[in-house]
């Protein structure tokens, strides 16, 4: 009789992207390399102190952020992060260790997000939770109050200086600390000190605070 010949499966090559998947170190490096750069630029960011643009609208101030482009590099860059940790995920199934693998990739993505936030809150600050504003105006000149609450950190009071129309050009004046977030109309008394100076005197908590204000009036002017 003749022997019979056993057909051995041959084990298809492996692809390339295949190949890939199976060093995550590869994703894992430019995951961190993108997290350090946006540390980086945050850091630098915060340290250059761009000047900001208000401009009055109704009772309220529009700010001018120049860093908002940051706020939409770091959701591209999250996006970016996503997709990394996807494929490190997707790698670990061609392997026999996957539980390692995708804690791993679950620690470097928490990791990552956190980096990419402190990144974010050092160019921008905290975001807002609330803001709260009110005008008092003369003839002339009119001031706009605005309260903040921000979701992490204190709250402050901003005073701006702009004209009576309603929309126009407008210069911080100050910013202090605030203790209480109170949305009041009649929270605030204004005076006028000197011909240059406002003094504004509110309750803040169980204390009543007084400010002078110096008035430079060719802040407002086009």
């Amino acid at each position: 009789m003749g022997s019979r010949k056993k057909n051995a499966k041959k084990k298809a090559p492996e692809s390339r992207w295949q190949s890939m998947l199976k060093k995550p170190w590869i994703f894992a490096g430019a995951a961190f390399g993108l997290d350090l750069a946006m540390l980086i630029a945050g850091m630098i960011l915060s340290a250059a102190k761009l000047p900001m643009e208000y401009t009055a609208s109704g009772d309220s101030v529009v700010h001018s952020q120049p860093l908002a482009f940051f706020g939409v590099t770091a959701a591209v860059v999250v996006a970016l992060l996503c997709v990394l940790i996807g494929l490190i995920i997707g790698g670990a199934f061609l392997k026999k260790r996957r539980a390692a693998q995708i804690m791993g990739a679950a620690g470097l993505l928490i990791v990552s997000l956190a980096m990419v936030g402190s990144s974010a809150f050092m160019a921008l600050g905290s975001p807002v939770r609330d803001r709260y504003s009110v005008s008092y105006s003369d003839e002339e000149l009119r001031l706009i109050i605005e309260e903040t609450e921000p979701y992490f950190g204190g709250c402050t009071v901003a005073f701006y200086l702009t004209g009576n129309e309603d929309e126009g050009k407008a210069a911080l004046l100050a910013v202090t600390d605030l203790n209480e977030f109170n949305v009041s109309d009649d929270r605030y008394k204004i005076s006028w000190a000197a011909e240059n100076a406002l003094t504004v005197g509110f309750e803040d908590g169980a204390n009543y605070r007084q400010l002078t204000i110096p008035i430079d009036r060719s802040s407002i002017e086009e």
